[in-house]
This record gives structure tokens, C-alpha cells and sequence, in this order.
């Protein structure tokens, strides 16, 4: 709340803000927690058996162990392939450069994969970084909001002067994803208590779509010509533009019996939530 206060020697009115002195000990004590260089050392005080600076270290630590155990719990596998050591030493450079911005703690480690691309010396290994990416966009589909699903007999309603111009309206927790590494053998099999299998590149990347049904979570690779029409959709195009996009990979002629199945397989699986036409 803010008051207004009446300075008599120079016959003003002065706006005071009774919140401000506590604000500015908040924004010190960030300053201190993020980059360890505030004047909020002045404001705490030490007894016999911790002193000031400590006190101060507990948070400081505290803190960056708390941001860690988020980390820890969005990339687990991640976490397994690097080893305890390794990981915190990781988290830490991490947290140094990307701070929390958020509210949540949820969206803390969505720059990770970036981070892991750009930053020294995990640059040197790509595949670290195609496993955040794979296990951010798990963590992404499990928690999507929810939305409904279309059926087979939504679409078999449609006249058939409406397919042209249909758009399918994909479900909010499908992800698609570009790999060059083999990163969802890989989740398997630390996931399940294997060994890591060696990892080459490919000589191109593979697409990969992730989505959710039933509450639970998949994944599976893409044919090029299949992740280019799952695209057109993502795009807004309609069912006419996926079928030219397709031409580039298939005769036309099997155009439309290969793009019919792909929309029951989207179905099936609970990929689509909706369909609109004019």
C-alpha cells in the first residue's frame, strides 16, 4: 500500500511505499541465491554456532541441490548414463546458465538439450543432448492437458465433397521429434536396467512421433514420407495438401489408400482430436 506524505519545507506531497524497504532485502537476497554477489550479508544475523556467511551458504546450496533433484526427476535416464558425479557437476553449470525464471519448478530444465548442445564439454558427445530433448517431450506428453479424441465414426459422417478441405486438429500431447542417435533404444534400455548400447549417428536424422492414450505414454519411429504427413497437419493444412505433399514420396495412385490408413492409424491411436470442414 502506498501513502501519501505532506513535506512541509518544500511544500510538496511525496508518494512513500511502506513495501519498499522489503522488496529491496528480497531482491537482494535473489541477487545473493542466483549469483552469490549482494549486499544481504548485512542483514543476516549469526549466532555462536553458525555464523552469518554460513547461514547464507546453506541457502546458497540449498538452493542449487533443490534446482538438481528437478533435474534429476525430468531426465532420470540422462542422469543414469552420466553417473551421480557427472550429473551434478552438469546440473550446476546448468543452473548457472539458465536460472529459474519460472514459478514452477516444472519448466526449469526445458533449455537443457539446448544447453547440452551449446556448452562445453558435453557439446562433444550430440547424443546427450538427444536424450533431453526424448525425455523432455516424455515428460511434455505425460503432461499435456487432456482433450478428446476422434473416432472413426466422426470421420465416416463426412461427406465425401468435404475430404479435400478437411483439417485435423492433432491431439495437444503429440510430440515429434528429429534424432540422429538411437537415444529411445537407448532410454529402454536404462530405463530397464540395461547397459547403454553403443550409439553411431545416422546418416540422416529419423523422425520420431511421441503421444499419449489411455494415460500412458509412446513412441515409435516415423517413415519419411508418414512424418511428412503427421507435418502437413501440425501446419493446418488440409487433407487435399497432404495427399500433394505425399506424391513426392509414392506413386499417385497410392496416394489415397496410404493416406486413408495413416488417418485410422492417427485415430487408433488417439492422435486426432478433432476434425473441421467446411
Amino acid at each position: 500500500m502506498r501513502t501519501l506524505r505532506r513535506n512541509n519545507a518544500a511544500d510538496e506531497t511525496v508518494e512513500t511505499d511502506p513495501t519498499a524497504g522489503l522488496r529491496s532485502l528480497q531482491a537482494s537476497f535473489r541477487a545473493f541465491l542466483l549469483h552469490g554477489d549482494s549486499d544481504i550479508g548485512g542483514h543476516v544475523i549469526g549466532t555462536r554456532r553458525v555464523d552469518a556467511s554460513t547461514r547464507l551458504s546453506i541457502y546458497y546450496d540449498a538452493y542449487r541441490l533443490r534446482l538438481g533433484e528437478a533435474l534429476s526427476v525430468d531426465y532420470p535416464v540422462l542422469k543414469a548414463l552420466l553417473g551421480e558425479d557427472a550429473f551434478a557437476e552438469m546440473a550446476r553449470a546448468y543452473t548457472a546458465a539458465h536460472p529459474s525464471r519460472h514459478f514452477s519448478i516444472r519448466w526449469f530444465g526445458r533449455s537443457l538439450a539446448g544447453f547440452l548442445r551449446s556448452a562445453a564439454p558435453w557439446r562433444r558427445q550430440p547424443r546427450l543432448a538427444e536424450l533431453a530433448a526424448f525425455e523432455w517431450a516424455l515428460g511434455e506428453v505425460f503432461d499435456a492437458p487432456d482433450a478428446p479424441v476422434l473416432r472413426r465414426e466422426d470421420l465416416a459422417a463426412l461427406p465425401g465433397e468435404a475430404w479435400p478441405t478437411l483439417r485435423l486438429r492433432l491431439h495437444p500431447a503429440l510430440r515429434r521429434l528429429e534424432l540422429s542417435h538411437d537415444v529411445p533404444a537407448l532410454w529402454n534400455a536404462v530405463e530397464h536396467g540395461g547397459t547403454a548400447p553403443p550409439s553411431e549417428p545416422a546418416a540422416t536424422p529419423v523422425s520420431w512421433v511421441l503421444w499419449r492414450k489411455a494415460l500412458r505414454t509412446y513412441f515409435r519411429s516415423l517413415p519419411p514420407a508418414d512424418a511428412c504427413a503427421l507435418d502437413t497437419l501440425r501446419e493446418g493444412a488440409c487433407f487435399q495438401d497432404l495427399c500433394e505433399r505425399l506424391c513426392a514420396w509414392m506413386p499417385a495412385d497410392q496416394v489415397a489408400q496410404h493416406a486413408a490408413a495413416l488417418l485410422q492409424t492417427w485415430i487408433d491411436e488417439h492422435m486426432v482430436s478433432a476434425v473441421t470442414a467446411p
